[in-house]
């Protein structure tokens, strides 16, 4: 259940934020991943919200892990999940921001800051039509 409902949201969410430039705001940061990690009935991963955020050097990349655990996604609305991954995202995106000015990788931070919460406040409010109702598994 959560591949097909949690994973049309981050595809969704993916295209939008691969929109923006990450060359045009950082010095050497090439790429920002958030990786989802979703508790369910094969895994829990006793988590709530996001955890480590690294600096990986070699790949010029700053990551994070947004954990969703069951009970954010079981038998919630969609909106009410959409809701749970744009707030998690601010704080993960807080946190990329910091880390990038402490290693002094801004160029235009406050540009692309913009931009990302204009696509987060946009998917917090988007509408599903079809799959707005409770889900189970």
């Amino acid at each position: 259940m959560a591949r097909k409902l949690i994973f049309p949201l981050q595809h969704e969410l993916n295209q939008a934020l691969g929109e923006i430039s990450s060359n045009d705001h950082f010095r050497s940061i090439e790429r920002i991943t958030i990786i989802f990690r979703i508790s369910g009935d094969a895994r829990d991963f006793e988590g709530d919200g996001p955890e480590r955020l690294r600096y990986l050097k070699k790949g010029n990349e700053l990551t994070a892990d947004l954990v969703i655990p069951a009970s954010k996604w079981k038998f919630v609305p969609t909106k009410a999940l959409r809701i749970y991954i744009k707030d998690n995202f601010n704080v993960i995106w807080n946190w990329m921001i910091e880390k990038a000015e402490s290693l002094e990788e801004g160029k235009d931070i406050q540009s692309l800051s913009e931009k990302v919460y204009a696509i987060m406040e946009k998917f917090g409010q988007h509408s599903d039509v079809n799959n707005s109702g409770n889900h189970s598994q």
